[in-house]
């Protein structure tokens, strides 16, 4: 961050690096306040994004920046998610459970398309789009930083100079910390995700995204209009034994994982695949961390209910493997909270 001005005098102009989500909504609502707003912003080149799974909590800010409408127009509705862990069963929710005050629903958004919506209504409210790369210094002897001249060049006609803020929204490329030589803890894990959209995919209900633990790491299924978003998260010595090119490694997980090859049976995939690079113990916990939040949201429902209306048990395999969440999420939670306390000893 840096400030031209002093404390108590009124910020009247912004350089905001980055143009995802983050940039757009704190570009949109500094704008309508009369702030002069640029965001240095170089289109993504990437076929796909992560980040296409929405939470309830983000409905009152997309309310707010006044996009809902336009976003719902071409997402997929989101009511609930499902958490598949194979032998300890398989854990839907509804958002309507436990949502509180919040709105009951979220939605699946193709990111891409998101993004534009986002960056629209921060055109709309009086900001500025500079398809440059944000370049920044640090100013000598203090803990300020300016825009370098290259890129001061391209926006003070804008801005009328100096902007009084510059707000780092460029996420993981980490342009500031980096600048000032803010490390980033890494834990022991090194994983990889490889990630494409398919025709189709086995869905638990509409919307409903999954959460599914495979036979090496967990997988994302999240249904978007026409087709599925589907990540595979696998130790990263996984996926050479499965090909050379990350289309070749997606491919044959498909076909040889235990999971996947039943749920993408018959499907196609329509997108190139996008290779990441997870580190640190998120790749394995994840799953497991949201779904013992869940867990412990519904133990709170069930304990305060006095009916099982709102319990949706999974179609029955059999009467003596079927189970509803509030009947074995106890033991269950126990478990993996025990395996993951393994697991992170192991990385630490």
């Amino acid at each position: 961050m840096s400030c031209s001005c002093h404390s108590h005098e009124k910020i009247k102009s912004i350089a905001i690096l980055g143009g995802g989500p983050a940039a757009s909504a704190l570009a949109t609502l500094l704008a309508r306040e009369g702030v002069r707003v640029a965001i240095l912003h170089r289109p993504r080149n990437a076929p796909l994004l992560v980040g296409e799974s929405l939470v309830p909590a983000i409905i009152p800010i997309l309310r707010k920046l006044g996009v809902e409408d336009e976003v719902r127009g071409f997402a997929k509705f989101k009511p609930g998610a499902i958490f598949n862990m194979n032998e300890f069963g398989d854990y839907p929710f509804t958002f309507k459970d436990f949502c509180g005050s919040l709105p009951d629903y979220a939605y699946n958004v193709p990111r891409l398309q998101f993004e534009r919506t986002l960056l629209e209504a921060a055109r709309r409210a009086g900001a500025k789009v500079f398809e440059t790369e944000a370049k920044v210094e640090r100013v000598t002897s203090t803990d300020k930083v300016k825009l370098s001249r290259e890129t001061l060049d391209v926006v003070k006609e804008f801005l009328g100079g100096e902007p009084d803020l510059i707000a780092d929204a460029t996420g993981r490329a980490r342009v500031l910390p980096k600048l000032f030589n803010i490390p980033s803890r890494e834990g022991g894990r090194k994983d990889t995700a490889l990630f494409a959209h398919l025709d189709q995919a086995e869905v638990y209900k509409d919307g409903y995204v999954h959460s599914s633990r495979l036979d090496y790491g967990w997988s994302w299924r999240i249904p978007l209009p026409g087709r599925v978003s589907l990540g595979i998260v696998i130790p990263s010595e996984h996926p050479p034994k499965h090909g050379t090119t990350p289309e070749e490694r997606y491919d044959n997980l498909l076909k040889h994982d235990s999971v996947l090859s039943k749920a993408t049976a018959g499907s196609k995939r329509i997108t190139p695949v996008v290779r990441m690079l997870i580190v640190g113990v998120i790749g394995f916990v994840v799953m497991v961390a949201c779904l013992y939040i869940a867990a412990l949201s519904m133990r709170r429902i069930s304990a305060s209910s006095d009916s099982t209306d709102n319990v949706t048990p999974l179609p029955k395999k059999s009467k003596s493997k079927t189970k509803t969440r509030h009947e074995s999420s106890g033991g269950f939670m126990e478990r993996m909270e025990d395996r993951w306390r393994r697991r992170r000893d192991e990385d630490l």
